[in-house]
């Protein structure tokens, strides 16, 4: 039976001579290999110019995805920064990590700051739950910490019905351990 092959082994081509039907056959391969090619020259190359900038776009996508991580996590260091700074200009805020301060005597100003702080806790527990920022155990004994003082506790219980009702079950669940 006979075989035709387009393209021989490489140990073949030597043997080829001019006027073979092995030669014809090559020849009339590549032609059509050429023919195809100037064909669809365009389209190979904006096919892989294409595949080429959709992985491009993955990349930058992800570097930009890190990069506002990155930039999250300083927005945040400096809204914990305004946090001690208030903390620091207003003595009157002092009291709020007194454990014996009764908290039917909460100042407006004591009230607003603890909001504050809540309001920032938040912010963060939507931030990770979105996924930019990456979870850390800290938060969660900085939260169980604030909250453990009697005016930030009556503050939570006051103002936890206008939260978010995911925050306050994990609010609650941090409290309870």
């Amino acid at each position: 039976m006979y075989h035709a092959t387009c393209l021989p082994m490489p140990s073949e081509i030597f043997l080829i001579t001019r006027d073979s039907i092995d030669t014809q056959k090559l020849l009339y391969c590549w032609s059509m290999f050429w023919q195809l090619l100037q064909q669809h020259l365009f389209d190979i190359i904006q096919t892989i110019f294409l595949v080429l900038g959709f992985g491009l776009a993955a990349k930058s996508y992800q570097d930009d995805d890190r990069s506002r991580q990155v930039g999250h996590l300083i927005q945040l260091g400096d809204s914990y920064q305004k946090i001690i700074n208030t903390l620091i200009e207003k003595p009157q805020l002092n009291g709020i990590f007194t454990k014996g301060k009764d908290p039917s005597k909460i100042t407006t100003v004591e009230r607003n700051y603890i909001q504050q702080v809540i309001m920032q806790m938040y912010l963060v527990y939507t931030a990770t739950k979105l996924g930019q920022f990456d979870y850390f155990e800290g938060i969660e004994n900085d939260i169980k910490r604030f909250l453990n003082f009697p005016l930030q506790a009556a503050v939570w219980s006051e103002i936890k019905q206008f939260h978010d009702r995911e925050f306050v079950e994990y609010i609650e669940e941090l409290q309870d351990d």
